[in-house]
Protein backbone atom coordinates (compact mmCIF):
# COMPACT_ATOMS: atom_id res chain seq x y z
CA UNK A 1 0.00 0.00 0.00
CA UNK A 2 2.90 2.37 0.55
CA UNK A 3 4.45 1.82 -2.44
CA UNK A 4 1.02 2.56 -4.32
CA UNK A 5 0.68 5.77 -2.44
CA UNK A 6 4.19 6.80 -3.08
CA UNK A 7 4.33 5.75 -6.48
CA UNK A 8 0.58 7.02 -7.73
CA UNK A 9 -0.80 9.46 -5.64
CA UNK A 10 1.79 11.45 -3.86
CA UNK A 11 4.17 12.36 -6.89
CA UNK A 12 0.69 14.57 -7.74
CA UNK A 13 1.45 16.84 -4.85
CA UNK A 14 5.50 16.40 -4.77
CA UNK A 15 5.61 14.75 -1.79
CA UNK A 16 6.98 10.82 -0.80
CA UNK A 17 6.34 9.27 2.82
CA UNK A 18 9.21 7.00 3.98
CA UNK A 19 9.07 4.35 6.45
CA UNK A 20 10.29 4.96 10.25
CA UNK A 21 12.34 2.88 9.78
CA UNK A 22 14.24 3.73 6.71
CA UNK A 23 14.62 7.37 7.97
CA UNK A 24 16.43 6.53 11.06
CA UNK A 25 18.59 4.87 9.16
CA UNK A 26 19.16 7.38 7.25
CA UNK A 27 19.52 9.93 10.34
CA UNK A 28 22.09 7.87 11.91
CA UNK A 29 24.29 7.60 8.75
CA UNK A 30 23.99 11.32 8.10
CA UNK A 31 25.41 11.40 11.86
CA UNK A 32 28.27 9.51 11.37
CA UNK A 33 29.26 11.11 8.22
CA UNK A 34 29.20 14.46 10.07
CA UNK A 35 31.35 12.93 13.04
CA UNK A 36 33.57 11.35 10.91
CA UNK A 37 33.98 14.27 8.97
CA UNK A 38 34.56 17.05 12.04
CA UNK A 39 37.27 14.55 13.68
CA UNK A 40 40.66 15.17 13.88
CA UNK A 41 41.07 11.77 15.63
CA UNK A 42 39.73 10.19 11.91
CA UNK A 43 42.16 12.64 9.53
CA UNK A 44 45.04 11.45 11.62
CA UNK A 45 44.16 8.18 11.04
CA UNK A 46 43.51 8.27 7.60
CA UNK A 47 46.86 9.81 6.77
CA UNK A 48 48.63 7.16 8.03
CA UNK A 49 46.74 4.88 6.08
CA UNK A 50 47.24 6.92 2.84
CA UNK A 51 50.88 6.93 3.43
CA UNK A 52 50.87 3.15 2.65
CA UNK A 53 49.04 3.49 -0.28
CA UNK A 54 51.41 6.15 -2.00
CA UNK A 55 52.03 4.95 -5.43
CA UNK A 56 54.99 4.85 -7.70
CA UNK A 57 56.09 3.91 -10.71
CA UNK A 58 57.99 0.58 -11.53
CA UNK A 59 60.87 1.48 -13.54
CA UNK A 60 61.22 -0.08 -16.84
CA UNK A 61 57.77 -1.13 -16.76
CA UNK A 62 54.38 -0.14 -18.59
CA UNK A 63 50.70 -0.51 -17.24
CA UNK A 64 47.85 -2.79 -18.69
CA UNK A 65 43.52 -2.95 -18.40
CA UNK A 66 42.92 -6.21 -17.66
CA UNK A 67 39.41 -7.06 -18.27
CA UNK A 68 36.50 -5.69 -19.20
CA UNK A 69 36.64 -1.45 -19.39
CA UNK A 70 34.56 -0.86 -16.54
CA UNK A 71 33.80 -2.34 -13.12
CA UNK A 72 35.77 -5.69 -13.51
CA UNK A 73 38.61 -4.38 -15.20
CA UNK A 74 41.93 -3.92 -12.88
CA UNK A 75 45.03 -1.95 -14.06
CA UNK A 76 47.93 -4.17 -13.90
CA UNK A 77 51.90 -4.24 -14.46
CA UNK A 78 52.33 -5.58 -18.13
CA UNK A 79 54.68 -8.25 -16.83
CA UNK A 80 53.46 -12.20 -16.95
CA UNK A 81 56.82 -13.62 -17.74
CA UNK A 82 57.47 -16.78 -15.26
CA UNK A 83 53.87 -16.50 -13.79
CA UNK A 84 53.13 -19.51 -13.20
CA UNK A 85 49.36 -19.36 -12.01
CA UNK A 86 47.07 -16.60 -10.47
CA UNK A 87 44.66 -16.71 -7.74
CA UNK A 88 41.35 -14.72 -8.06
CA UNK A 89 39.22 -14.32 -5.12
CA UNK A 90 35.69 -13.03 -5.83
CA UNK A 91 34.55 -13.21 -8.87
CA UNK A 92 30.93 -13.46 -9.08
CA UNK A 93 28.97 -13.06 -12.66
CA UNK A 94 32.04 -10.92 -14.24
CA UNK A 95 35.73 -13.39 -15.27
CA UNK A 96 36.61 -10.94 -17.81
CA UNK A 97 39.78 -10.38 -15.67
CA UNK A 98 40.40 -14.04 -15.57
CA UNK A 99 39.78 -14.46 -19.10
CA UNK A 100 42.39 -12.71 -19.99
CA UNK A 101 44.83 -14.09 -17.48
CA UNK A 102 43.86 -17.41 -18.61
CA UNK A 103 44.24 -16.61 -22.38
CA UNK A 104 47.79 -15.72 -21.72
CA UNK A 105 48.31 -19.60 -20.39
CA UNK A 106 48.32 -19.34 -16.87
CA UNK A 107 46.23 -21.03 -14.96
CA UNK A 108 43.44 -19.17 -12.68
CA UNK A 109 42.13 -20.89 -9.19
CA UNK A 110 39.04 -18.70 -8.61
CA UNK A 111 37.42 -18.75 -4.92
CA UNK A 112 33.98 -17.72 -4.65
CA UNK A 113 31.39 -18.98 -1.88
CA UNK A 114 28.63 -16.78 -3.70
CA UNK A 115 28.12 -18.45 -7.11
CA UNK A 116 28.35 -22.28 -8.20
CA UNK A 117 30.69 -21.61 -10.93
CA UNK A 118 31.87 -19.11 -13.44
CA UNK A 119 29.40 -17.11 -16.07
CA UNK A 120 31.75 -18.39 -18.71
CA UNK A 121 34.05 -21.26 -19.13
CA UNK A 122 37.98 -21.41 -20.05
CA UNK A 123 40.13 -24.61 -19.91
CA UNK A 124 42.81 -22.60 -17.73
CA UNK A 125 39.56 -21.87 -14.79
CA UNK A 126 39.82 -23.90 -11.91
CA UNK A 127 36.82 -23.30 -9.45
CA UNK A 128 36.02 -24.02 -5.99
CA UNK A 129 32.88 -22.34 -4.62
CA UNK A 130 34.58 -21.51 -1.54
CA UNK A 131 34.95 -18.54 0.83
CA UNK A 132 38.08 -17.00 1.39
CA UNK A 133 39.03 -16.89 5.49
CA UNK A 134 42.05 -15.86 7.30
CA UNK A 135 42.39 -18.58 9.25
CA UNK A 136 41.14 -22.34 9.87
CA UNK A 137 42.66 -23.99 7.11
CA UNK A 138 40.97 -25.98 4.34
CA UNK A 139 37.37 -26.73 4.81
CA UNK A 140 34.26 -27.89 2.83
CA UNK A 141 33.59 -24.52 2.01
CA UNK A 142 36.21 -22.02 3.31
CA UNK A 143 40.04 -22.14 2.25
CA UNK A 144 43.01 -20.04 3.24
CA UNK A 145 46.07 -18.25 1.50
CA UNK A 146 48.06 -20.46 3.21
CA UNK A 147 46.28 -23.87 2.63
CA UNK A 148 46.20 -23.30 -1.28
CA UNK A 149 50.17 -22.29 -1.30
CA UNK A 150 50.17 -25.62 0.55
CA UNK A 151 48.42 -27.19 -2.63
CA UNK A 152 50.35 -25.67 -4.90
CA UNK A 153 53.39 -27.62 -3.66
CA UNK A 154 57.14 -26.21 -3.94
CA UNK A 155 55.85 -22.16 -5.00
CA UNK A 156 59.27 -20.11 -6.61
CA UNK A 157 58.83 -16.62 -5.02
CA UNK A 158 56.69 -13.72 -7.30
CA UNK A 159 55.47 -16.21 -9.62
CA UNK A 160 51.85 -16.11 -8.55
CA UNK A 161 49.46 -12.72 -8.98
CA UNK A 162 47.04 -11.85 -6.72
CA UNK A 163 43.31 -10.49 -7.65
CA UNK A 164 41.13 -10.21 -4.59
CA UNK A 165 37.56 -8.73 -4.37
CA UNK A 166 35.61 -10.13 -1.32
CA UNK A 167 33.63 -7.35 0.24
CA UNK A 168 35.47 -5.95 3.52
CA UNK A 169 37.17 -9.47 4.36
CA UNK A 170 40.59 -8.71 2.37
CA UNK A 171 42.02 -6.38 5.81
CA UNK A 172 41.72 -9.75 7.51
CA UNK A 173 43.29 -11.80 5.58
CA UNK A 174 46.23 -9.54 5.03
CA UNK A 175 46.30 -8.68 8.58
CA UNK A 176 46.75 -12.63 9.35
CA UNK A 177 48.51 -13.88 6.04
CA UNK A 178 52.36 -14.65 6.61
CA UNK A 179 55.07 -12.35 4.64
CA UNK A 180 56.77 -15.70 3.45
CA UNK A 181 53.27 -16.27 1.82
CA UNK A 182 52.95 -12.86 0.68
CA UNK A 183 56.85 -13.46 -1.16
CA UNK A 184 54.88 -16.05 -3.61
CA UNK A 185 53.14 -12.87 -5.31
CA UNK A 186 54.78 -10.66 -8.28
CA UNK A 187 51.61 -8.43 -7.83
CA UNK A 188 48.78 -8.30 -5.96
CA UNK A 189 45.64 -6.68 -6.94
CA UNK A 190 43.45 -5.54 -4.23
CA UNK A 191 39.71 -3.33 -4.20
CA UNK A 192 39.83 -2.29 -0.37
CA UNK A 193 36.46 -1.58 1.66
CA UNK A 194 35.16 0.69 4.47
CA UNK A 195 37.56 3.83 5.22
CA UNK A 196 34.76 5.89 6.81
CA UNK A 197 35.42 2.90 9.72
CA UNK A 198 38.57 4.74 10.14
CA UNK A 199 37.23 6.26 13.22
CA UNK A 200 36.29 2.81 14.68
CA UNK A 201 39.87 1.66 16.89
CA UNK A 202 39.08 -2.36 15.96
CA UNK A 203 39.30 -1.70 12.59
CA UNK A 204 41.68 1.09 11.94
CA UNK A 205 44.50 -1.54 13.63
CA UNK A 206 43.32 -4.00 11.27
CA UNK A 207 43.67 -1.68 8.52
CA UNK A 208 47.08 -0.37 9.70
CA UNK A 209 48.52 -4.15 10.53
CA UNK A 210 47.24 -4.79 7.00
CA UNK A 211 48.89 -2.22 5.01
CA UNK A 212 52.21 -2.31 6.52
CA UNK A 213 52.02 -5.92 6.07
CA UNK A 214 51.96 -5.28 2.11
CA UNK A 215 54.03 -2.29 2.34
CA UNK A 216 57.08 -4.85 4.00
CA UNK A 217 56.95 -6.97 0.46
CA UNK A 218 55.32 -4.88 -1.95
CA UNK A 219 54.96 -0.96 -3.22
CA UNK A 220 51.86 0.16 -4.81
CA UNK A 221 52.15 1.24 -8.72
CA UNK A 222 48.75 1.68 -9.29
CA UNK A 223 45.46 3.63 -7.00
CA UNK A 224 42.25 3.87 -8.57
CA UNK A 225 38.77 4.49 -6.60
CA UNK A 226 35.60 2.93 -7.45
CA UNK A 227 33.05 5.42 -8.53
CA UNK A 228 30.10 3.44 -7.09
CA UNK A 229 31.07 4.21 -3.70
CA UNK A 230 30.81 7.27 -2.42
CA UNK A 231 33.99 10.22 -2.11
CA UNK A 232 33.43 11.08 1.85
CA UNK A 233 35.00 13.84 4.03
CA UNK A 234 37.54 12.51 6.89
CA UNK A 235 38.60 14.78 9.38
CA UNK A 236 37.84 17.10 5.90
CA UNK A 237 40.24 15.44 4.18
CA UNK A 238 38.46 13.62 0.66
CA UNK A 239 38.73 10.56 0.49
CA UNK A 240 37.17 7.33 -1.55
CA UNK A 241 35.26 5.12 0.48
CA UNK A 242 36.59 1.99 -1.92
CA UNK A 243 40.61 1.69 -3.83
CA UNK A 244 41.52 -0.58 -5.99
CA UNK A 245 45.30 -1.07 -5.27
CA UNK A 246 47.60 -2.41 -7.36
CA UNK A 247 51.29 -3.92 -5.44
CA UNK A 248 53.94 -4.60 -7.31
CA UNK A 249 56.81 -7.15 -5.05
CA UNK A 250 59.98 -5.52 -4.28
CA UNK A 251 61.68 -8.78 -4.70
CA UNK A 252 61.06 -8.38 -8.70
CA UNK A 253 60.55 -4.60 -9.52
CA UNK A 254 62.01 -1.10 -8.58
CA UNK A 255 60.48 1.75 -8.26
CA UNK A 256 60.58 5.34 -8.90
CA UNK A 257 58.17 8.45 -8.36
CA UNK A 258 54.67 8.38 -10.19
CA UNK A 259 54.90 9.63 -13.26
CA UNK A 260 51.66 11.23 -13.91
CA UNK A 261 48.08 11.61 -12.41
CA UNK A 262 45.54 9.46 -11.41
CA UNK A 263 42.97 8.15 -13.14
CA UNK A 264 45.49 7.17 -16.48
CA UNK A 265 44.67 6.55 -19.79
CA UNK A 266 44.42 3.02 -18.60
CA UNK A 267 41.73 3.51 -16.27
CA UNK A 268 37.69 3.67 -16.72
CA UNK A 269 34.90 4.47 -14.39
CA UNK A 270 33.49 1.64 -12.75
CA UNK A 271 30.23 3.38 -13.09
CA UNK A 272 30.24 4.31 -16.60
CA UNK A 273 27.33 6.83 -16.32
CA UNK A 274 29.37 8.49 -13.86
CA UNK A 275 32.50 10.44 -14.22
CA UNK A 276 35.84 9.03 -12.47
CA UNK A 277 37.26 10.33 -8.94
CA UNK A 278 40.58 12.32 -9.71
CA UNK A 279 43.25 11.58 -7.49
CA UNK A 280 45.87 13.05 -8.79
CA UNK A 281 49.35 11.73 -7.41
CA UNK A 282 47.72 10.31 -4.31
CA UNK A 283 49.78 12.21 -1.69
CA UNK A 284 49.29 13.36 2.00
CA UNK A 285 51.10 15.02 4.40
CA UNK A 286 50.42 15.94 7.95
CA UNK A 287 49.36 13.11 10.02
Amino acid sequence: MLSLVNNRILPLFGIRIERVSNFKAREQERQRLETLAASSNARQRIIKLAKLLKPHSAIGQSKVRIGRKNDGGYVCLDDFKGIKGAFSFGIFNDVSWDSEIADRGIIVYQFDHTVDGPPTANPNFRFEKKRIVASGGNTPTSTTISSLLTQLGDVAPSSLILKIDIEHEEWEVFEKVSDEELSKFSQIICEFHSFSRVIEDSWFARAKNALEKLHRRFEVVHVHANNYAPLISIGNIPFCETLEVTYGSRDRYTFGPLGQPLPTNVDAPNDPDRPDIYLGYFEFDGG
